[in-house]
């Protein structure tokens, strides 16, 4: 259980952004390795597959990026101007910690904006806009951030780590969607040699013979799969004035 937990918090706290998956991309080769044939697509993907006589393929395509954001100039004094990378809710941006993958090596930022001190009581009502936010590096001048390396079209990804809440069953972290498919994926080369027989049930008994698993997006083409599938996480939903089925309920 230990080991399974450290896998998935290794899975959750690895920087990849759309665009920037490689630190994802090695370790997801990393915990396939032995377990199946790992090759690359033009773009970068991870391909794995178990290859057997002649038959029609099924690929399960996973995608290993996660949302984040791009740098986009400087200001005067050295704030950092970003885009976002994915959707994201405002609200929800604010100090974040981030992590700003700059040339010269990864930097500590936190995301900011006006403190309520400054603004009218007009602005006080409306919600703070990314257009004006920006992430703060501690650097003095535009120049300076440069000289950390920070760059235009330079990344950005939330710094948060895992956790284990207190009902022991509940992780909380980041890019759970879709990425926490890529354990499962690796668990199913795992148990390959028991489950490739149950094929038949689930009413596909003529392409039993070949898996092929892609991660990262697009998925490729060039395998020219009869069954495309994708696996992503069902999301769980726990609100007041919501219904929840989590498992503890009975």
């Amino acid at each position: 259980m230990k080991k399974n937990l450290q896998w998935l918090k290794e899975f959750s706290e690895t920087c990849g952004v759309s665009g920037f998956e490689g630190r994802m991309k090695a370790l997801t080769v990393k915990r396939l390795t032995g377990l199946c044939d790992v090759s690359y697509d033009r773009l970068g993907s991870v391909v794995s597959t178990k290859k057997g006589p002649a038959a029609p393929c099924i690929m399960l395509a996973i995608h290993m990026d996660e949302i984040g954001f791009l740098v986009k100039h400087f200001t005067k004094e050295g704030f950092l101007k970003f885009t976002c990378l994915g959707g994201w809710w405002e609200q929800v941006m604010l100090s974040q910690r981030v992590t700003v993958h700059g040339s010269n090596g990864d930097l500590v930022g936190v995301i900011g904006s006006k403190t309520p001190h400054v603004l009218s009581p007009e602005e006080r009502k409306k919600v703070v806009q990314k257009k004006d936010m920006y992430i703060d590096i501690v650097a003095e001048s535009a120049k300076a951030a440069r000289e950390l390396g920070v760059f235009e079209g330079c990344p950005a990804t939330p710094c948060v780590e895992m956790a284990v809440m207190d009902d022991g069953n509940t992780l909380i972290g980041k890019a759970w969607d879709n990425r926490m498919a890529v354990p499962s994926w690796r668990m199913l080369w795992k148990t390959w040699r028991k489950i490739r027989d149950l094929i038949p049930s689930a009413a596909l008994p003529r392409s039993r013979r070949k898996w092929a698993c892609a991660a990262h997006r697009p998925a490729p083409t060039c395998l020219n799969p009869i069954l495309p599938l994708s696996l992503t996480p069902a999301l769980r939903e726990a609100r007041p004035g919501l219904l929840m089925t989590w498992p503890r309920q009975k």
